[in-house]
C-alpha cells in the first residue's frame, strides 16, 4: 500500500498542475447557443457551457477551433464579472487543425471576497496569437463579453462586501480613486477599494510606503480594467512591523497596461486604527534544540516566500508571482484527487489528505510550482534519496526508450533525469504532455524533484506551459537554506 500511494502522489502532482494552469476535466460539446467570441483566420472561440456550481465554483466551458496550418496560443487576462475585477486568467496552446476544450473558473470564496453574489456577464481580454512565437502579431488582441444563462436568482447581483468598525480613508480621488476600507491586525493588511472611472486599463501598485517615519515594503499591486472596481489587500510581513505602527504615507502609482506609461501618483496619510496587541517583546536567543520533527518538514510561507529548513531550500519567486491561499490548496489539492478519481484511488485519498505545503503561479498563469511533503512510516528502512523512485516506480513498466507508463498518463511521456536545485542534485521524472492526459487538453512540461530525509519526503513539481519554455527557470527561484 506504502509503494501504491507514493506513486498516486506522482500522478496527482501532474493533475494539480493541470487544475492550477487552468486545464479541464469537462468535455462539453458545442451547443446550440453558443456565445462566439472570436471567429477569423481559421480560428473560432466560443462559450459553450455554463456550470455554477462547479469542482471550485462557477466555471465556463470554452471550445477553441484551430483550422489554421499551425498551433495557436490562447489567453484570457483582466477578468471582471459583473463589473468587478474577479478572476486569474487562464492559457492554453491548441494543435494545427485540432480543437479542444478548456474551462474557465472562479473559486467561490473570490467571488464573494469581491462582493460577487451569482455571475451575469464576464468581461475579459482574448489573445490569440500563433503557438510559442511572442514576438509574432496577434491574430486577436482585445475585450470579450459573455453571460451566464438567465436563472432565478435572490437578490442584486454585485453587492458592496459588509465591513464593520471601519471608517473608509481616501488614498486617491477623482475619477481613479483608492480608498482603504478595511485593516487586519492580524497580518497586518490594508484592504483597498479601486474604482477606475478612466477610459484606460491600469495597473496600480504601492510605490513607496514610510511607516512611522521608515521606509517600508508592502505588497500591492491591481490591475483594473476601465470602469471596473477591484479589491485587492495591501499586505506587510509581520516582521516588518516590529511595533504596533501608527501613521503610514502611501504613495500609490497608476501605470497606463497598454503601453506602461504612469498616468497618476498620490501620496496619502494612513492611520493605522488601535488595536490590543501587546507590545512586541525581544525574541529568545536561538538555541540549538532539535527541529520539531512533526511539524518542520512542512515549512513555512510567509510574505511570497517559501522556506524549509528541514529539507534546506528556499522559494521565492518574486513579484510576478503569487501564492494561493490555504483555501485555494485545499480547493486545489480537492479537485486534483477529483480529476483522478476512480474506485482505484479513492481507498488512498486519505492517505494524501493535507500533502500540499505551498502552490503558486505566474501571474500570467503560464508557469507553477506545487510543494507537496509526506510523512510515510517505515521509509527511511525501505529507502533513502538515491533510491527513493526506485521504491515508488518498481512496478511501473519502462518501454525500450526510458519512457516509464503510469495510469492515466498514456499520452504523456515520462522519464527519469537529475535536477538541480537549491545546490542539490535531486532524483525526478521528466513528464511532457502533447495531447489528452488525465480527461484534460493542454500541452505542458512538468519537472517533479524529490528530495527524502527519514520517514519524510518532498516532491517538488515545476510546471510550465510549452510555449512558455522549461522548467530548468524555475528551478533557478530556489536557493539554498541552512537547516
Amino acid at each position: 500500500m506504502k509503494k501504491r500511494a507514493l506513486c498516486l502522489a506522482l500522478i496527482l502532482a501532474l493533475a494539480a498542475a493541470f487544475c492550477a494552469l487552468g486545464g479541464t476535466a469537462l468535455g462539453a460539446e458545442d451547443a446550440e447557443n453558443r456565445q462566439v467570441l472570436f471567429d477569423g483566420g481559421g480560428v473560432t472561440v466560443s462559450v459553450t457551457d455554463y456550470e455554477p456550481e462547479g469542482t471550485w465554483g462557477p466555471a465556463f466551458v470554452l471550445l477553441l477551433e484551430n483550422n489554421a496550418n499551425r498551433s495557436m496560443d490562447f489567453s484570457l487576462d483582466r477578468i471582471s464579472v459583473n463589473g468587478v475585477m474577479c478572476g486569474r486568467g487562464w492559457q492554453g496552446t491548441v494543435p494545427a487543425v485540432k480543437s479542444a476544450n478548456a474551462e474557465v473558473e472562479w473559486f467561490d470564496e473570490d467571488l464573494a471576497a469581491a462582493g460577487v453574489n451569482y455571475i451575469e456577464t464576464v468581461e475579459a481580454f482574448l489573445t490569440v496569437r500563433p503557438g510559442g512565437d511572442k514576438e509574432a502579431a496577434p491574430l486577436f488582441a482585445g475585450k470579450v463579453t459573455w453571460s451566464a444563462p438567465e436563472g432565478e436568482q435572490d437578490g442584486p447581483a454585485v453587492t458592496e462586501p459588509a465591513i464593520e468598525g471601519f471608517e473608509p480613508v481616501p488614498l486617491m480621488e477623482g475619477d481613479l480613486a483608492v480608498t482603504a476600507i478595511d485593516y487586519d491586525p492580524d497580518g497586518p493588511a490594508v484592504l483597498l477599494r479601486v474604482d477606475n472611472g478612466t477610459d484606460k486599463d491600469l495597473w496600480l501598485h504601492m510605490k513607496c510606503a514610510r511607516v512611522d517615519g521608515e521606509l517600508s515594503e508592502p505588497y500591492w499591486s491591481a490591475v483594473v480594467s476601465a470602469g471596473k472596481r477591484a479589491y485587492e489587500w495591501c499586505r506587510w510581513d509581520g516582521e516588518e512591523l516590529e511595533a504596533p505602527a501608527r501613521r503610514a504615507e502611501l504613495t500609490v502609482e497608476a501605470v497606463d497596461l497598454d503601453t506602461l506609461d504612469p498616468v497618476d501618483e498620490e501620496t496619502a496619510e494612513f492611520t493605522f486604527p488601535a488595536t490590543d496587541t501587546p507590545a512586541a517583546t525581544e525574541a529568545p536567543e536561538a538555541t540549538d534544540t532539535p527541529l520539531d520533527e512533526d511539524t518542520a518538514p512542512l515549512g513555512v510561507l510567509k510574505a511570497g516566500r517559501y522556506e524549509n529548513a528541514y529539507f534546506g531550500l528556499a522559494f521565492e519567486p518574486g513579484e510576478n508571482w503569487h501564492f494561493m491561499t490555504e483555501e485555494q490548496i485545499r480547493a486545489l489539492q480537492s479537485a486534483s484527487m477529483q480529476l483522478i478519481g476512480g474506485d482505484d484511488a479513492e481507498s488512498y485519498m486519505d492517505l494524501l489528505a493535507g500533502s500540499f505545503v505551498a502552490s503558486a503561479s505566474t501571474l500570467d498563469g503560464r508557469r507553477n510550482v506545487n510543494i507537496m511533503v509526506r510523512n510515510v512510516p517505515g521509509l527511511a528502512e525501505a529507502a533513502d534519496q538515491g533510491d527513493f523512485l526506485d521504491l515508488v516506480l518498481g512496478d511501473a513498466g519502462t518501454e525500450g526508450d526510458g519512457a516509464i507508463s503510469l495510469p492515466g498518463m498514456e499520452n504523456a511521456t515520462v522519464r527519469r533525469n537529475t535536477v538541480s536545485l537549491a545546490g542539490q542534485e535531486l532524483p525526478g521524472l521528466l513528464v511532457e504532455t502533447g495531447s489528452r492526459v488525465l480527461g484534460m487538453d493542454m500541452s505542458m512540461t512538468q519537472q517533479q524533484a524529490y528530495a527524502v530525509r527519514g520517514d519524510w519526503f518532498m516532491q517538488l513539481s515545476l510546471t510550465s506551459l510549452s510555449a512558455a519554455g522549461g522548467a530548468e527557470d524555475i528551478a533557478a527561484l530556489f536557493t539554498p537554506l541552512e537547516g
